[in-house]
């Protein structure tokens, strides 16, 4: 059985005494954290302790129950209140009921009462508790695949039209910021003339990925044997520095790796959903061509807008 954590809170010890002693809290789920004889050493307790439940009397000196209600609807909402109250007055019930208190019950009241009262409250927190930790698991496990889940988004954002909504809604899901004035593309392969291991390909397009963000926002994803970076700017994209930035990171992956790759670049657009005007490109492997393939269908509409790099 889950254990949860109990302060009573009552001005008057002889009560205050009889319940924590006449109740077997334990056997009913729960654990008397601390008792307080007023609200302001209740709200002190609640600091310390964060209880899942909170069991007062309204009349109390300093601050009473009400007040303690008041105070724990506002900066715990976790924890639930029963207030007992010896004054049958409509007006403590609807303010009680304004402050989220879950049970308002006149005094007297028996064991069994109490009892039946706790066991309800404790079925309450249990599936409360289930909800929350099933929703904490749901969130863990979208966590886990929100690296996939982006590469999904990206692959269509470069390859298919994506309402404004749709583009919107996935943007806010997934946790991304597309908040530049301009976006550019760059499409990237690494030769595959030598034989190289996974590891060494990483670092290739790590040492590009490194490359760019030193000039601009860089969102990386990979599509089929490509690697494409969107570049995010506040301002226009200067090609030749783009250009430029590549041009020295090849040259250290020559000398460190031997490696040797093809490079797209797009001209600027101010819409990250126009990115998809790129979409028929298609990077060749660098040999000695060294050129990027255009299909035909597009070739009139987009050549002008792609350069060669190495």
């Amino acid at each position: 059985m889950r254990i949860f954590s109990i302060i009573l809170a009552d001005d008057e010890q002889q009560i205050l005494y009889g319940m924590k002693k006449g109740i077997e809290w334990e056997k009913l789920g729960f654990r008397v954290a601390g008792v307080a004889q007023n609200g302001k050493e209740a709200l002190e307790l609640m600091e310390e302790v964060h209880p899942d439940l909170v069991i007062s009397d309204i009349k109390m000196p300093f601050m009473d129950g009400l007040e303690l209600a008041k105070h724990i609807h506002e900066d715990y909402m976790n924890t639930k209140v029963i207030l007992f109250s010896g004054w049958d007055d409509f007006e403590y019930a609807r303010l009680a009921i304004s402050y989220g208190v879950s049970e308002y019950i006149m005094k007297p009241i028996n064991y069994e009462e109490m009892q039946n009262l706790l066991m309800k409250m404790h079925e309450e927190l249990d599936k409360e508790y289930n909800e929350k930790m099933n929703r904490a698991r749901l969130e863990h496990a979208y966590m886990e695949s929100l690296p996939l889940l982006r590469q999904q988004f990206f692959t269509r954002l470069v390859t298919e039209k994506m309402n404004k909504n749709e583009l919107q809604s996935q943007i806010d899901n997934l946790k991304l910021e597309f908040t530049d004035a301009v976006y550019s593309v760059v499409a990237m392969k690494v030769g595959r003339g030598d034989e190289k291991d996974v590891l060494s390909e990483l670092a290739v397009k790590q040492t590009i990925k490194e490359a760019l963000e030193k000039i601009t926002r860089v969102y990386e994803f990979g599509m089929s044997d490509n690697e494409i970076f969107i570049l995010g700017s506040n301002k226009k994209h200067d090609v030749g520095r783009i250009t430029r930035t590549i041009d020295e990171a090849v040259v250290l992956i020559e000398r460190i790796f031997q490696s040797r790759i093809s490079c797209g670049i797009s001209v600027s657009r101010e819409k990250i959903e126009d990115t998809t005007a790129w979409d028929c490109i298609i990077v060749d492997e660098a040999h000695e061509g060294r050129k990027l393939r255009i299909c035909r269908h597009c070739m009139n509409r987009h050549l002008r807008h792609w350069i060669t790099i190495w």
